[in-house]
């Protein structure tokens, strides 16, 4: 035990002896501290006519320290900014954001001359070759001979929000630094660039007013981002720096209202009226009128119209995007994100830019990440409203046409409808005129034989009566829907048996039929069906044919199909019109006289259709009338 006890102790000491060797070593090879810039401090020339020997001068009390950023708001006041550089001999750049500062002078104290300075000057005003440093911000060249304390003057004029965030860099970390934030900055910009190009395109495709919308904010929200990032001075339009910064200003109000007619699309609907609606209006129309300040030389007032915009609408467009995604909105869910993120990023921003609150790092990149992460989530919920908006479309559109196509079925059967009644009253019109006239006779006659004569062409027209009454029952019923049940039937079984039933009309000698068979036929249909067909067709074949004369029945392969004509002897046939024939409630010019409700071959021809085959019909023969019916040779499998 005393042995493991000692070896424990032996390790715990070489363990320590190593860790203060890794200490002491780390601590010989840290860096040197990093350049710093000591005791900040602002003081606000109100009236624009202080100098640097005035500033210098001013009493301690005038002077306001700050941790290391200005954040003054939207003012006319010029702003100086007092710090001392605390840094060893060397080359120091001093790095002074944000980008969109109009006027900066630099006074640094001349070594030679106590109480002198030099000054050079900076701002978003001049040309960008007159910047001493190729970058989106505003870089000094601090050259030092000493390590000596020395206290640097800063002085700021500015249309746009007076914010100051100086920093002391050595050359080669900015340059590294630099190009981090380059990559960032146009990685973000690319991204944004390709949610527009896709909007672009979905519009183009698709005519959604919701793209068009959020193009018109994408481009607002690009131009700005440029405009405050400094790329629009530095790469798009370096020789002409007022109308750089004219841009920046349009962008920028031109985002606030295009987002407010974007979100009165997405959140607010057509049929709302009211407060909110005015609201948005106001939205939109209010950053144009503040554009209109600014060219009558009040910008700052304009900035601070627009930055109340800005915040009104982060306030309703986040309970109004929160209602859609409880209320199930498709892409509600997206949408309120999208609307989180905005809002929360504006505020912080806008708060900011009117001085109301005060950090470094948000200030420089919340606008980026908000525009970002926004974008993004919001363009995922537009894609689900739209896909939404469009399936909804396609059901009412296909509910519309599907209603449209019922009420020209409806249309179509009443018109048939109609014709049939009119068909059918026409056919009831003719006996019953016969059983009022031989009635009337009945009454005024005393003649037996005329009675009798009377009595027959009464009992004829009963007869016809009830043939009618008894054909337009059956195709009623035949013209019932049912579904379709294959099995195998032997078509020549299936015509001999319905043969010897008298399905020719009349008796076997007023109308002979010759049907003479030359081989086998089978098919897979339905058999109850194919009755229904031959029992129309032969039945129409015996009641139209000329008296005497003979229904002949054939059967005949063509290629994949077979073929049933029935064929009778009609001296009225070339008279007759095929098409107008196989419609419901038409009747030939030969059947005056003979019962029927002219549904017979319409019922032919849409039964044959449900069996998959097709009806034709021969009026062009010289005294003869046919009728073909082809159905396909299919098996069970080829109908499944």
């Amino acid at each position: 035990m005393r042995e493991r006890a000692a070896r424990l102790a032996v390790v715990l000491c070489a363990l320590a002896c190593a860790g203060r060797g890794l200490a002491a070593a780390a601590g010989a090879a840290a860096p040197a501290p990093s350049p710093l810039l000591r005791d900040i401090a602002v003081l606000v020339d109100s009236s624009g006519t202080e100098t640097v020997a005035s500033v210098a001068a001013a009493p301690p009390e005038r002077w306001r320290p700050v941790p290391g950023i200005l954040s003054a708001g939207f003012t006319r006041s010029v702003h100086w900014m007092r710090f001392t550089v605390d840094a060893p001999a060397g080359e120091w750049w001093l790095e002074v954001l944000p980008p969109f500062l109009d006027d900066l002078r630099l006074h640094e104290p001349d070594p030679a001359q106590p109480g002198a300075f030099s000054e050079r000057r900076a701002g978003c005003l001049l040309p960008f070759s007159a910047r001493e440093v190729a970058y989106r911000g505003f870089v000094f060249r601090v050259s030092r001979t000493d390590a000596v304390l020395r206290t640097f003057y800063l002085r700021l004029r500015t249309d746009h929000s007076s914010i100051l965030f100086p920093r002391l860099w050595a050359p080669g970390e900015f340059l590294a630094a630099k190009n981090v934030v380059y990559g960032i900055l146009f990685g973000n910009l690319g991204l944004l660039l390709v949610l527009l190009l896709v909007n672009v395109g979905a519009w183009l495709w698709l005519r959604e007013e919701v793209h068009a919308l959020l193009v018109a904010y994408l481009v607002g929200i690009i131009a700005t981002l440029l405009g405050n990032e400094g790329f629009l001075s530095q790469y798009l339009l370096p020789s002409h720096p007022g109308f750089a910064d004219a841009l920046v200003v349009v962008a920028t109000h031109a985002s606030v209202s295009l987002g407010s007619l974007f979100y009165r699309y997405v959140l607010l609907p057509e049929s709302r009226r009211g407060a909110l609606r005015v609201l948005f209006q106001l939205g939109f129309w209010l950053p144009i009128a503040a554009l209109g300040a600014v060219a009558l030389g009040s910008p700052v007032e304009a900035a601070r119209l627009s930055s109340a915009v800005v915040l009104g609408m982060a306030v309703v467009i986040v309970p109004l995007s929160f209602r859609q995604w409880r209320g199930g909105t498709p892409g509600g869910g997206f949408l309120f994100t999208a609307t989180l993120i905005f809002a929360a990023g504006l505020v912080w921003t806008t708060l900011q830019l009117l001085g109301a609150i005060t950090s470094r790092i948000a200030l420089l990149q919340s606008m980026n990440v908000t525009a970002l992460a926004g974008a993004l989530t919001l363009q995922a919920g537009i894609v689900a409203r739209v896909v939404a908006l469009r399936r909804d479309r396609r059901r009412a559109l296909d509910a519309a046409r599907e209603a449209e196509a019922d009420a020209r079925r409806e249309r179509s059967l009443r018109e048939q409808q109609a014709k049939f009644v009119d068909v059918v009253a026409h056919e009831y019109r003719t006996p019953l005129a016969i059983l009022r006239t031989n009635v009337d006779i009945l009454g005024r006659t005393d003649d037996p034989g005329r009675k009798v004569r009377s009595l027959r062409m009464m009992g004829e027209a009963i007869d016809r009566l009830g043939g009618l009454f008894d054909d337009t029952l059956r195709r009623g019923e035949w013209g019932e829907s049912r579904p379709i049940r294959l099995e195998r039937v032997d078509l020549v079984a299936l015509l001999r048996t319905l043969l010897a039933g008298g399905a020719s009309g009349g008796s076997e000698a007023e109308h002979p039929v010759d049907f003479r068979p030359d081989g086998e036929y089978f098919l897979d249909a339905d058999a109850e069906l194919l009755k229904t067909v031959f029992l129309s067709l032969l039945a129409n074949a015996g009641k139209y044919a000329d008296p005497g004369s003979t229904v002949d029945v054939r059967l005949a392969r063509a290629g994949k199909r077979l073929e049933v004509t029935i064929g009778n002897a009609c001296a009225a046939g070339p008279g007759l019109a095929p098409d107008l024939l196989l419609q419901r409630g038409t009747r030939g010019a030969n059947s005056a006289g003979t019962e029927g409700s002219g549904m017979g071959l319409h019922l032919v021809k849409r039964l044959v259709g449900d069996l998959g085959g097709d009806v034709r019909l021969r009026v062009d023969l010289p005294g003869r009338f046919e009728v073909t019916v082809a159905l396909e040779r299919r098996s069970r499998e080829d109908a499944a």
